[in-house]
């Protein structure tokens, strides 16, 4: 039940944390960019809401696991089951912040796409 001190330096909490912080800093700064721009409807806007929160409600699920594994009296594990858990959590959130940017680029690039198209049936608006 109890946790060794390596278990708790183990370098990959920190880049676990690290890495929550950044998916729930660049879904924020996606959507709201996407908001702004003007260039999605509403049910667009709902679908990318409702994968920004999916993925945030799995991330927070992988930190309560993390603080669990890492916190002395929950769980009853050695302390290479506590590694090994630890090292499949990251796995997990550098898949899912692989996932969210991938998500992000062709969000942007969708964006981008459908201002060139409405900038073009300006500039052909002003000709005629």
């Amino acid at each position: 039940m109890a946790v060794s001190p390596e278990v708790r330096k183990y370098g990959r909490i920190a880049d676990i944390i690290e890495n929550q912080a950044r998916i729930v800093s660049e879904y924020k700064l996606t959507l709201q960019q996407a908001n702004s721009g003007g260039h999605f409807n509403v049910q667009e806007m709902v679908y990318m809401n409702g994968v920004f929160n999916a993925l945030l409600n799995q991330s927070l699920n992988n930190l309560t696991t993390l603080a669990n594994v890492i916190t002395a009296g929950n769980l009853r594990m050695s302390d290479a089951e506590r590694l090994q858990a630890i090292d499949h959590i990251y796995s997990d959130t550098q898949n899912k912040l692989v996932f969210l940017r991938s998500f992000d680029n062709q969000v942007a690039i969708l964006s981008l796409q459908r201002a060139k198209a409405q900038n073009d049936v300006n500039t052909l608006q002003k000709l005629y």
